[in-house]
């Protein structure tokens, strides 16, 4: 049965998040089916209030975010006890600056394969999601908590 959290399951929830290195990243195409892919270069803030990744630009995670921004992420402790949610919405990082600052903040890029095959231009695109909602989950027992950080 959900429950809102106290502050002690929010910690919890932000401390999975933390230690995870990937993450599962869910967007919708533009006939609403849903798509999940492993992001593995991710930075996060100290409360996850946002998370970004850098993408290829012609992939088709970047066309889905424009069409629909809403996403969610995924994150989970080794042991597969702890799973986090993490909902909100993406926007594509334009501005030169802020793409610099952001590639600066995502210190491990060794899972940005994409990279390699970039010949020309920029050669990623930054994703920035704002989160919205945090569910955290403890699968094994089926209790979970949610908590809205947008009213």
């Amino acid at each position: 049965m959900p429950t809102q959290p106290n502050a002690e399951i929010l910690q919890l929830a932000l401390a999975v998040v933390q230690e995870c290195e990937v993450g599962l990243l869910s967007t919708v195409d533009e006939s609403g089916r849903p798509h999940a892919r492993w992001m593995g270069s991710v930075a996060k803030d100290e409360d996850v209030s946002w998370i970004i990744t850098i993408a290829s630009p012609n992939s088709r995670k970047i066309d889905q975010i424009r069409c629909h921004p809403d996403v969610e992420w995924i994150f989970t402790d080794s042991k597969w006890d702890r799973v986090v949610h993490l909902r909100g919405r993406a926007i594509l990082i334009e501005d030169p600056a802020l793409i610099k600052r952001d590639w600066n903040r995502i210190l491990d890029k060794s899972r940005a394969y994409f990279l390699r095959f970039q010949e020309t231009g920029l050669g990623f695109s930054v994703i920035e999601t704002h989160i919205e909602e945090i569910e955290y989950t403890l699968p094994k027992i089926n209790v979970f908590h949610r908590h809205r950080l947008v009213p």
